[in-house]
């Protein structure tokens, strides 16, 4: 049997030999992702809740599908309808960036617990209500880091962002000011030195409010490690605040949608809405809830392009999509 596959081989040596070098040709990596339509994850696959009423419906977060490119999917992305090409960039992602992008799932998902509780007039509590440090710009001349929660400046307590812009107005350009802050539970000092800008100072820093809150629920998250972002936070507080009302919302419905929540429950724009969209059809879901203007815009245009039977619903905060679900 040996001899009989060395012969072969043998037999056949540049027909092997073509195969390989084409098959490693195809294969070889570029520098593209290539995005398709998205897919769902149905919110008690993610919520922990050990107490509250049923739906008979569900209500689903979307997400997009993305692939690493090779030559072939990336010659196959020029005739297959669906298939997006989009650069890579250069950077390669830092453990900064995994933390943030970690971070912005934590605000989504207090925002959404703070946000459902608070319209079910449910007891809550929230255990802090912090800025924590997102971003640091090239112009920066500081130690800060990403996650940072800032407590202190030049030993004066800082509770929100008009108490850091009102104390900065009050300082000089190049001043060096001393912030304290808390990150992964442990205190840190760090300095930064002031710059001015459109005749405005700056420590070249963005901030995001970042609630913890508490009830008497037993209400957990439960993300997988891959999973990061924000985007889920509408369906996330729709959930809980359903589980948290006598009202069945679903009406046996399949809900999906996406969006931003914040703190004050306004409901922010997201990306790759249509592949969220095309995820939402091919789930047979009944609604797409989609925050209002741009998204809502590029939805319905996909919708009417791809002759979708969805039912699309434009929302600006949460309670558009309460008072919507409640007809």
């Amino acid at each position: 049997m040996l001899k009989f596959f060395k012969r072969i081989i043998i037999e056949n040596y540049l027909y092997f030999s073509f195969l390989f070098v084409f098959t490693s040709i195809m294969f070889f990596p570029v520098k593209y992702y290539i995005y398709t339509g998205g897919g769902i994850i149905d919110t008690n696959d993610r919520i922990l809740f050990f107490e509250g009423t049923k739906e008979e419906g569900s209500y689903n977060l979307c997400y997009v599908k993305s692939l690493n490119a090779n030559i072939m999917t990336f010659l196959l992305s020029k005739v297959l309808p669906g298939w997006d090409l989009e650069k890579k960039e250069e950077n390669i992602k830092t453990k900064e960036e995994d933390y943030r992008d970690k971070l912005y799932l934590d605000i989504a998902n207090n925002n959404a617990l703070y946000n459902a509780l608070k319209l079910a007039g449910s007891n809550y509590k929230v255990n802090s209500d912090n800025l924590v440090v997102m971003y640091i710009y090239d112009k920066a001349n500081t130690d800060i880091h990403i996650g940072d929660i800032i407590k202190e400046i030049d030993n004066i307590k800082m509770n929100s962002l008009d108490d850091i812009k009102n104390y900065l107005d009050s300082k000089d350009e190049n001043d060096l000011i001393k912030l304290k802050v808390i990150n992964n539970n442990k205190e840190y000092e760090r300095f930064a030195y002031l710059y001015k800008d459109n005749n405005s100072l700056y420590i070249g820093i963005s901030f995001e409010r970042y609630l913890e809150v508490s009830s008497d629920y037993n209400i957990k998250f439960d993300f997988r490690n891959v999973e990061s972002g924000p985007s889920g936070g509408l369906m996330l507080s729709l959930s809980i605040y359903d589980k948290l009302i006598k009202e069945d919302l679903t009406k046996g419905r399949k809900i999906c949608g996406t969006g931003v929540i914040n703190y004050d429950g306004t409901v922010s724009p997201i990306g790759g809405v249509k592949y969220k969209l095309k995820g939402a059809v091919n789930s047979n879901c009944d609604l797409f809830l989609v925050p209002s203007e741009i998204n809502y815009k590029e939805a319905l245009k996909y919708k009417k392009d791809k002759n979708y039977n969805i039912e699309l619903v434009a929302v600006s905060n949460i309670n558009d999509a309460v008072n919507y679900l409640k007809k």
